[in-house]
């Protein structure tokens, strides 16, 4: 009679009642994983999960098993939004977007390719909405389209002001004088273009009525005028 033992390790049973055996007696063993794993092989290198065993001495062997099924969990705003238990290599199963009001979802932070060998949690990326507000001062406009429900976080906008007639472009409210400006959103925005007069009017009167007129640029000299006749007058 020979010692039989047969025992499983982590991960699973086996199916088999360990005893004292006559030689040539024939006996079964059957490995059995838990729920999230498989059979790898017998601590003696045979792969068969059920195997037939021929009692010619003491033996003593130990099912091995390993973790193949792991859980994939999102989250949104630390609240679970969906889960899967996938194995080892299984390819990642879509989810609907979820909706965040103010906010456009951007993704899934961390989500591999295909499932790896442990759980996995990832987290819903969202972009915020900001409104953007620019707006032309006395003596110009600005290049700009607002958007209905604002610009995302991370867009990028050129705004340019045109100074009008007589004025010119002195800077933005927020004191930045580029002009055309381009502005990276990150939050909300709300710019004015301010101008100023550069560009005067001399009139030149002659008893009580217009002679001439003459734009001129401030700080610019003036070029004297041929005067005018008058009959009688130098």
């Amino acid at each position: 009679y020979f010692n039989v033992e047969v025992s499983a390790a982590d991960g699973g049973s086996v199916s088999f009642e360990n005893g004292r055996y006559a030689e040539g007696t024939e006996l079964t063993a059957v490995a059995n994983p838990d729920l999230k794993f498989r059979f790898v092989k017998w601590s003696d290198g045979d792969t068969n999960q059920e195997r037939n065993i021929v009692v010619d001495g003491d033996l003593n062997i130990t099912a091995e098993f390993e973790q193949n099924i792991f859980m994939l969990k999102y989250m949104v705003e630390g609240k679970e939004y969906n889960s899967f238990d996938l194995e080892v290599g299984a390819e990642i199963p879509a989810v609907e977007d979820p909706v965040k009001e103010g906010f456009k979802f951007n993704g899934w932070d961390g989500l591999p390719e295909t499932m790896p060998a442990e759980d996995i949690t990832v987290n819903a990326l969202f972009l915020q909405y900001f409104a953007v507000a620019i707006t032309a001062g006395e003596g110009g406009s600005v290049d700009f389209e607002a958007k209905e429900g604002g610009y995302l976080e991370g867009d990028e906008i050129t705004v340019t002001a045109t100074a009008g007639e007589k004025f010119r472009f002195v800077e933005w409210s927020d004191g930045v004088k580029d002009n055309p400006r381009k502005i990276t959103v990150a939050g909300n925005i709300d710019l004015s273009a301010k101008f100023e007069q550069n560009v005067f009017t001399i009139t030149y009167m002659v008893d009580g009525e217009v002679y001439d007129t003459e734009d001129v640029e401030a700080g610019a000299k003036i070029e004297a005028k041929a005067g005018p006749v008058k009959e009688g007058y130098e």
